[in-house]
């Protein structure tokens, strides 16, 4: 599910949105004899009170972007880990196994530095079988049980994290959707009322409570001046 499947109509910024709506309702609320005297009655206040809230609730930061910051983290962490271990291994490797067979066993242990993060888990996987293979050739280097076992939960912990990630991201795009579609909902109902009220209003001949229901005009985000 893409976040631009649904795009947000309202240009102004979510929280001038929920300060618009809220003080606006609370005008409708005011008037709502004068919208039922010409049969005006599609606005309810309570569901519309209910959206506000709703979309209230989903502009805050929801638990599935703290669990991305903190899963970013930790994978940035397990990662540099991974990086160090794997650099120690390809070091113990080449002092200890013929270059020959070292390609044709693991040739992913060469050239750590342009590998991605996935590329980086595949070869940490290989490596971690070639070691255990290879481990009476490398305790001189520090690879003996212990940090094979070490080195096989940073593999785990890299992989999960990655995996924290997705989850997040997936989450976080639905999220994203969700929360234009109400804002749209709510956008959608605050032209209605006002435009409904600045009607009435001119019919009551009512200028001030008619200014109540005037939005404002968006011109877009001030540029800042660049300091010659």
């Amino acid at each position: 599910m893409e976040k631009d499947d649904v795009q947000k109509e309202c240009k102004f910024s979510y929280a001038n949105l929920i300060l618009m709506f809220g003080t606006k309702l609370l005008f409708l609320e005011r008037d709502m004899e004068m919208f039922v005297k010409y049969n005006i009655t599609v606005f309810n206040i309570d569901e519309l009170k209910q959206l506000l809230e709703e979309f209230s609730q989903t502009w805050s930061d929801p638990e599935y972007i703290v669990e991305q910051k903190e899963a970013t983290y930790d994978k940035k962490e397990t990662f540099k880990v991974l990086r160090n271990d794997l650099n120690l291994i390809q070091i113990a490797l080449m002092q200890s196994v013929s270059k020959k067979d070292l390609k044709n066993q693991i040739p992913e242990i060469f050239r750590l530095s342009d590998k991605k993060e996935q590329e980086l888990i595949n070869t940490a996987i290989a490596a971690h079988k070639i070691i255990i293979l290879n481990k009476a050739n490398l305790a001189n280097f520090g690879i003996n049980d212990s940090f094979i076992a070490r080195f096989k939960t940073v593999i785990d912990q890299c992989e999960e994290n990655t995996f924290k990630i997705g989850v997040a991201k997936t989450k976080r795009t639905d999220g994203t959707k969700q929360r234009r579609i109400i804002t749209n909902k709510l956008w959608n109902n605050l032209q209605l009322f006002c435009k409904m009220g600045r009607l009435i209003c001119e019919f009551e001949n009512e200028t001030a409570k008619y200014n109540d229901y005037v939005l404002p005009v968006y011109y877009g985000k001030k540029k800042k001046k660049k300091n010659k």
